[in-house]
C-alpha cells in the first residue's frame, strides 16, 4: 500500500511540473483580393496566431525562435457568407539572418451547398509553405466548374509571418 501511495504521489508531482502555455486565438485580416470578384464573390485572406504565455524554464529557451501561424483564404459571396476556405498552418524557425519552414499542414472546407473540395495538399520550401485546394462549383445549370486555389505563408528572418 505504501508503494502505491509513493507511485501516485510521484505521478501527481510529475504532472504538476508539466508546463501548459496559456493561449488565445487572434486573427488579423491581411488582404481582400479582387481575384475572384466574378458573380459577386471575393476572397479574403487572414493570418491567425496562437499567442502563448512565455515558458519559464531553461529547457524551453531553445524553442524561443520558432513561430507557428495559420493563413486562411476564404471565398465569400456578396452577403459575406463563406462558401469555402483553404488554410495552411506552418512552423518556422528564425534566427535574425534567415528563416526556414520546418513543418506545414493544409485544411480545406466547403460551406456553400453548391461548392465542394475535391482535394487539398501542402508543401514547403525555404521560408514559405503553400496549401492548394481543388475546388468544384456546381452551377444551377448542372455544369460544374473546377479550379485550384493556393494560399502561401512566409516568415522573415526576424520572425514576422505574412
Amino acid at each position: 500500500m505504501r508503494t502505491v501511495k509513493k507511485f501516485v504521489l510521484s505521478v501527481i508531482t510529475a504532472i504538476s511540473l508539466i508546463q501548459i502555455p496559456i493561449s488565445a486565438h487572434a486573427e488579423t485580416l491581411t488582404s481582400v483580393s479582387a481575384v475572384a470578384r466574378l458573380k459577386g464573390y471575393h476572397i479574403e485572406t487572414v493570418v491567425s496566431e496562437m499567442r502563448q504565455a512565455p515558458l519559464l524554464n531553461r529547457a524551453s529557451a531553445r524553442y524561443a525562435n520558432y513561430v507557428t501561424r495559420t493563413k486562411t483564404a476564404r471565398m465569400k459571396n456578396a452577403d459575406g457568407d463563406v462558401m469555402w476556405q483553404v488554410s495552411v498552418t506552418a512552423t518556422f524557425r528564425y534566427d535574425g539572418s534567415s528563416a526556414t519552414c520546418v513543418w506545414c499542414t493544409d485544411s480545406a472546407t466547403a460551406f456553400g451547398s453548391n461548392w465542394s473540395i475535391q482535394s487539398s495538399s501542402s508543401s514547403w520550401s525555404g521560408n514559405s509553405a503553400t496549401a492548394t485546394a481543388n475546388v468544384i462549383e456546381y452551377g444551377i445549370d448542372g455544369i460544374s466548374h473546377s479550379f485550384s486555389y493556393s494560399v502561401t505563408i512566409e516568415c522573415s528572418a526576424s520572425g514576422t509571418v505574412s
